[in-house]
């Protein structure tokens, strides 16, 4: 069965940059597309506030941590998750807000 997985990344106006890294491959830095993989896309229709992207049909191969880097105010801030397959991929989202970890930080 195939299934996709999706990330949301919440972002506010005050970052300057932001990224999505795969272990220690860059899969987009800003709107620019790093990874050579055709199934990793980027959603341009959400919200200005989340940054997501999409792994179109899930494998064993997509296993590891996934990282959402943004640079706000000169402070960097990350926020992982890790993927796990196991046999039927259903449907997997995870949203990721840096607003929520940024304030437990401080």
């Amino acid at each position: 069965m195939e299934s996709d997985v999706l990330w949301g990344c919440i972002v506010d106006d005050k970052v300057s940059k932001v990224a999505w890294l795969n272990r220690s491959t860059i899969l987009f830095a800003g709107h620019e597309k790093w990874s050579l993989d055709p199934r990793v896309i980027l959603l341009n229709n959400t919200a200005i506030t989340e940054y997501s992207i999409k792994i179109q049909n899930v494998n064993v191969y997509d296993e590891g941590p996934y990282v959402c880097s943004i640079l706000t105010n000169k402070r960097p801030k990350s926020s992982r998750v890790h993927l796990i397959v196991q046999g039927d991929t259903s449907s997997l989202y995870k949203d990721i807000d840096l607003k929520d970890i940024a304030n437990q930080q401080q």
